[in-house]
């Protein structure tokens, strides 16, 4: 066989930078996923427990249920207070969150202003009609209140994945919160 001449390939040292540069920009960015779940926890004002600690809601999602827990000492019923997998949430700020998660919640778009179930949707009219609205407030719901929890992880280069949870609460009688839950200590 006879020795043939190399081939040379001309490639621009800006190409291979660029390339470079998008790959790891692209690498460093990581995975955000994002997912939603309803639950309806009950008018606390109507509970009849027995003292202690009582689940009042949960749903499944991949990460365990997420549950919704109040404290009940005679006829007073704390707020509830959440879990995933068992382990508590606590309100934070988004600043306190990673990086990842800031992107990751710049990224979702934005609760709507009503839970888009057609329940909710026939409910609302019904509350509507019956009650004048200036007597209508959230702290007087006697009717159920939709929570909409949206969990949103992100997947670091690293493949450690770290979730936190958008808990959206619907009214019954009108109106929205919305507030953002981390694992504590995590």
């Amino acid at each position: 066989m006879r020795n043939q001449p190399a081939k040379t390939v001309n490639i621009s040292p800006k190409l291979v930078v660029a390339c470079l540069v998008l790959g790891l920009a692209t690498r460093a960015s990581g995975e955000c996923t994002s997912k939603t779940y309803r639950m309806t926890l009950p008018d606390r004002a109507t509970l009849k427990l027995a003292d202690g600690e009582h689940k009042i809601g949960s749903v499944q999602t991949e990460h365990g249920s997420f549950e919704a827990r109040v404290n009940v000492k005679g006829k007073d019923v704390s707020a509830p207070r959440f879990l995933v997998g068992g382990r508590a949430l606590k309100e934070v700020s988004e600043s306190t969150l990673p990086q990842g998660l800031r992107d990751c919640l710049k990224q979702e778009p934005p609760a709507p202003s009503t839970p888009d179930t057609w329940v909710a949707k026939g409910l609302q009219s019904m509350v509507d009609w019956l009650v004048v609205p200036a007597y209508a407030s959230p702290a007087a719901a006697k009717i159920d209140d939709t929570h909409v929890i949206t969990e949103l992880c992100f997947k670091g280069t690293n493949a450690n994945q770290v979730c936190t949870y958008r808990l959206c609460t619907y009214y019954a009688l009108g109106g929205k919160s919305c507030v953002v839950l981390f694992v504590t200590g995590a």
